[in-house]
């Protein structure tokens, strides 16, 4: 059968520290109960951080950033403002020698690049790395031909990280590197410019630029199968999401009409952004009186509203931890 296990803090150090003794599929099968524990609340928020270092040790790609996503919940949905700063400073100290060991180069191996991306996405973008964020600015800038020549290289950047680099750039350059950016994208035939161009100015935080670039998904100039490219940043995104949320609400039927009625039903990710009481009672209240004639809809609108569920329990649960482990 398939078991998942808890254990307190010190019999976790002491299995993490005979990690070596461990195939990978042990490691795994070991991240899964590790995961399951915090995500049912059975692992507190500062044991998960003294053991991450152990974690992040391993030579493994994926147990070493498997901590990644615990802590970008964290970061995302528990902590103010105050200690977001602090906790990019904690991650920049997790992270920077694994990041320093894997350089930002372009590679051929695999593994290494399948690391590279986790390190850099996380740490350029949730960590703030400023000096990471420095050399990735370079690298779009080169990229993209922006301020030169106006024309993309891809011989100037890691195409491992490009995407993560343009987005940081949409940060940095503001409305002028958007509008280049999407100039590139709507004359471009390629699908692997379009995907990038488009995602990175679908990360813009300007609210009237975001509002700007929504109105792309009703473009003829856009595909079918770039609508979510546009729509999934900006409900993400803290700052755009509820400004997403009510374009969508008044443009639902339109939104419609670009996307295969076959996947009609899975636009009710959209409420898989929220982590509330208040917004899940809005979602399931737009939902229900169309959900029937959505394709697949009444499961899929199931699933999110359980997933909004489980989210605001794990931030009840955890977020005295969070304080405790901060010294608030």
């Amino acid at each position: 059968g398939y078991y998942r296990f808890t254990m307190s803090e010190q019999d976790w150090a002491g299995l993490l520290a005979n990690s070596k003794r461990q195939n990978t599929n042990e490691m795994m099968a070991m991240l899964g109960s590790l995961s399951g524990a915090f995500n049912s609340g059975d692992l507190d928020v500062a044991t998960l951080m003294s053991i991450a270092p152990e974690l992040i040790a391993s030579p493994d790609w994926q147990v070493s950033t498997a901590p990644i996503s615990h802590m970008s919940f964290i970061y995302e949905r528990m902590a103010d403002e105050g200690q977001k700063e602090a906790l990019e400073k904690r991650f920049i100290e997790y992270y920077a020698g694994k990041l320093k060991e894997t350089g930002i180069e372009t590679t051929e191996d695999r593994d290494r690049a399948q690391l590279q991306s986790a390190l850099v996405d996380f740490l350029a973008k949730t960590a703030k790395d400023a000096g990471l964020r420095t050399q990735l600015l370079e690298m779009a800038r080169a990229y993209t031909g922006f301020d030169g020549d106006g024309r993309i290289h891809p011989e100037a950047a890691n195409p491992i990280i490009i995407g993560t680099a343009m987005i940081i750039a949409v940060d940095e350059l503001g409305d002028d590197f958007i509008d280049h950016l999407r100039d590139l994208a709507l004359a471009s035939t390629d699908a692997v410019v379009r995907s990038r161009t488009l995602t990175a100015i679908a990360n813009t935080k300007n609210p009237v630029k975001a509002a700007e670039i929504l109105e792309l998904v009703f473009s003829e100039d856009i595909r079918d199968n770039e609508i979510s490219r546009i729509i999934y940043p900006q409900a993400l995104m803290e700052e755009t999401r509820d400004a997403t949320w009510a374009w969508f609400q008044q443009n639902f039927d339109q939104i419609l009409t670009r996307i295969p009625e076959t996947s009609w039903g899975r636009m009710t990710f959209i409420g898989g952004a929220f982590c509330n009481t208040d917004k899940q009672a809005e979602v399931k209240a737009f939902f229900d009186q169309r959900i029937k004639d959505l394709t697949g809809g009444p499961r899929s609108l199931a699933k999110t509203l359980e997933g909004i569920d489980l989210c605001i329990a794990k931030v009840q649960h955890h977020k005295a931890d969070l304080d405790a482990w901060l010294g608030q």
